[in-house]
């Protein structure tokens, strides 16, 4: 792909996924009361439970729960509660609406473009400064490295003398639409990795998060040449971890995947957040529940509003990302089995001998600790660090630099010094 300079991209101004959270967040209310008539009517498993010849515990149950579902006060209060929640939400997603919010951050130099791909430069007046290139996950914006001027890893290691770049996703062009992750790696990354070797006095350090935790892993492995270190932020490697959240693709047949994966060119950012609504179905409406009673002033508040605004940004995936991601990932879990490849090669961690430096957040709910950490049992050189935060607080919380900036900048001192 040719790299070139680019022009200065548009701001955006976008509603998003919130539509779709809207209706996902609605339906358990409007369902209830559904759900309770047909449980009534004996068309749950529930109320099916036997009474005639079972047990005399069963049937006691039984006959029990059949009480229990015919009491109109349960119907009653079952409404009750559903109307309060759903009040509490749009009392909610009402402030949200009304609560001005603009990101006012000043946006970085981008010094290549790559298709839709952008390459942001934070720039370091020492030559010989330590260089971390940041790759974050191919279905978000890279704004969550750079969220406000007060609440960014990028401006924080600029500040510390490192220079930084910043790979900035975007809608796939016409030509990448036939890409999928390893092309992104090899047409992509490695040519703009060896831009900023080519510029760059100092040691170079590759910093993936999330999913650009793998591309940054496979850029290291067939590139050596241009890194001499290995960041991973809540990188993921073990798709068959007991807590890896796998509930929106569990007995799903993997062919019904791979057709609604192949009748599309791009897959909408919608289309992730349906998935990760299977996944932790009330997320959504309990943080905007909460931020009914949230003051329009503080800080708190812009933060939360700066967080749902690069949520709500999300980049769309070509076919052979979101194969690689929902079947070859998610389904067969082909990183951790050795069957993910890359420029020709398998992708294997053993191989690589530069440092590293994990981060597995303990409360991550996206990328689960026991999902990350293996690659730590893999790498021969690195630094594992467990903050005590989510996926996204590790980057942006209360405890970021305690928990991460802080414990990054001192493992690059310690190593590149």
């Amino acid at each position: 792909m040719a790299i070139h300079s680019p022009h200065q991209s548009l701001a955006r101004n976008r509603q998003g996924a919130l539509p779709l959270h809207l209706t996902l967040a609605m339906l358990p209310w409007l369902a209830s009361n559904a759900a309770l008539q047909l449980s009534k009517s004996g068309l749950s498993v529930s109320s099916a439970m036997p009474v005639m010849g079972a047990s005399p515990a069963a049937a006691k149950l039984g006959l029990a729960w059949r009480k229990l579902l015919s009491d109109p006060k349960l119907a009653q209060a079952a409404e009750a509660e559903a109307r309060k929640r759903a009040a509490k939400f749009l009392q909610g997603l009402s402030h949200y609406q009304k609560v001005p919010y603009e990101r006012n951050v000043e946006e970085p130099a981008c010094v290549l473009k790559a298709g839709a791909v952008r390459l942001l430069s934070y720039a370091c007046d020492k030559p010989d400064a330590p260089v971390v290139f940041l790759i974050p996950s191919l279905i978000n914006r890279y704004y969550i490295l750079d969220l406000a001027q007060k609440i960014s890893f990028a401006r924080y290691l600029q500040g510390c003398g490192i220079q930084v770049y910043i790979v900035d996703w975007d809608t796939p062009s016409e030509h990448e639409k036939n890409f999928d992750c390893g092309l992104y790696v090899t047409q992509v990354l490695v040519p703009m990795a060896q831009w900023i070797r080519n510029h760059s006095g100092g040691p170079v350090i590759l910093g993936g998060y999330c999913m650009g935790g793998l591309l940054s892993l496979a850029l290291a492995q067939i590139s050596p040449d241009l890194a001499d270190g290995l960041a991973l932020f809540a990188a993921p490697w073990d798709f068959f971890a007991p807590s890896f959240p796998r509930v929106a693709m569990q007995g799903v047949p993997e062919e019904i995947v791979s057709g609604y994966v192949n009748g599309r060119d791009l897959l909408p950012a919608e289309t992730i957040h349906t998935l990760f609504h299977c996944a932790n179905p009330y997320a959504f409406q309990n943080k905007i529940s909460e931020f009914a009673g949230m003051n329009p002033d503080s800080p708190a508040t812009q933060e939360f509003l700066a967080v749902e605004h690069w949520v709500n940004d999300g980049v769309a995936m070509t076919r052979g990302v979101a194969r690689d991601c929902l079947i070859e990932w998610s389904q067969r879990n082909a990183p951790a089995s050795g069957q993910w490849r890359v420029g020709g090669q398998v992708i294997d961690p053993r191989k690589l001998t530069l440092p590293c430096f994990i981060a597995a957040p303990q409360d991550d709910r996206i990328v689960p600790s026991d999902c990350a950490r293996p690659l730590a049992q893999l790498l021969k050189h690195h630094r594992l660090v467990e903050p005590r935060s989510g996926h996204v607080g590790m980057m942006v919380g209360s405890r970021r630099k305690t928990g991460l900036w802080e414990p990054f900048t001192q493992w690059i001192s310690g190593q590149f010094a």
